[in-house]
């Protein structure tokens, strides 16, 4: 008769294991939904703000830096404790942790819109300097694995590869990429036409144009624009932001959610935008309303969810100029009619 014999210590430890992962994932997703609810509150208030003519570039600068630091404090606060951590919970608290620094890149990703250049390389300076904290750690507790003669270099080539793909995860954009989705580049005196069925719900890239006139049907959830000069442009809705950079002597007629314009000069943009415009190293750039959106079809409006109600075409935040008191020498509103009075006269102008 054979008796089977359990190892109480192995069975304890495996308890204790569990217990301790499943701590730290739920204090993780508590500061996650305070992290949430935070936003929430803010981007209400932000919304508010906006519609009242109230928004100021400064405060959302200063929002940003609030809940960066937020971020930052919690993964401080996780890799200070990591010599405490039991060797088996390792793996599960460097999962935790490394989707936390996941997490804060992503945040200053997507911020970089309504950052200026100065903020966005602080930003993105914390967040490699977090990501060599981690590595640090990640070196420090876990497990060394052991190699055989036998394949030794190929294996000790293997967690190499690893932390550069854990770092490429967190690497953050200066702007926004200019290789994603549908494209169109190095045009001179062309007019083209981007259809709603390869633009919808898409990233769009026009560069390197020159004397061309074109336009963007459909719903794209982001247009980037590069390198533009002496050309005529309609885009939108765009469901999210449209970023420019690099234009001059050029007109557009935009309606997006997010506007951000970068080393543009002499530019016309007539707009219609549901947070606001925001310019960096801009001169001589003007801004009119959209003249008409019922050029724009009721089933395009639904599908981009933009607020057709809502524009703030004159509301331009300028990174070069953060006084209240005066306004920015770097643009100015447009207040006559404009001289077109559909796409097409637009297009001609």
């Amino acid at each position: 008769m054979s008796v089977d014999i359990v190892d109480n210590s192995t069975v304890l430890d495996n308890e204790l294991s569990a217990e301790m992962e499943a701590k730290m994932k739920y204090k993780f997703a508590n500061i996650e939904k305070r992290n949430e609810a935070r936003h929430d509150n803010i981007s209400k208030a932000r919304e508010a703000e906006v519609e009242k003519g109230e928004e100021r570039t400064n405060d959302v600068v200063t929002d940003f830096y609030k809940d960066l630091q937020e971020q930052v404090n919690t993964l401080e606060e996780s890799l200070g404790k990591a010599k405490d951590i039991d060797k088996q919970d390792v793996p599960a608290y460097l999962d935790e942790t490394h989707r936390k620094l996941t997490q804060l890149g992503k945040y200053v990703t997507d911020s970089v819109m309504f950052l200026p250049s100065y903020d966005v390389q602080k930003a993105q300076d914390i967040v490699k300097e977090m990501t060599s904290k981690f590595h640090d750690v990640q070196s420090l507790i876990e497990p060394k694995k052991k190699f055989g003669f036998k394949g030794s270099r190929q294996k000790k080539l293997a967690p190499t590869d690893t932390k550069t793909k854990q770092e490429q995860s967190v690497i953050v954009s200066a702007k926004p990429s200019l290789d994603v989705g549908v494209s169109l580049r190095n045009k001179s005196n062309e007019r083209h036409e981007l259809k709603a069925e390869s633009t919808d719900h898409g990233d769009i890239t026009l560069a390197d144009l020159d004397n061309c006139k074109i336009i963007v049907h459909g719903t794209p959830s982001t247009v980037h624009m590069s390198n533009i000069k002496n050309c005529v442009i309609v885009a939108g809705p765009v469901s999210s932001s449209i970023f420019i950079e690099n234009c001059t002597q050029t007109k557009f007629l935009l309606s997006s959610q997010q506007l951000r314009i970068h080393n543009t000069v002499e530019t016309d943009f007539y707009i219609h935008v549901t947070s606001k415009a925001i310019i960096e190293d801009c001169k001589q750039v003007r801004f009119g309303e959209y003249p008409d959106l019922n050029w724009i079809s009721e089933e395009t409006w639904k599908k981009s969810k933009l607020l057709k109600s809502v524009n703030n075409w004159a509301l331009v935040g300028d990174f070069n100029w953060l006084a209240a008191d005066k306004p920015s020498p770097n643009w100015t509103k447009i207040d006559t009619n404009p001289p077109f009075k559909s796409v097409d006269e637009f297009l001609g102008s």
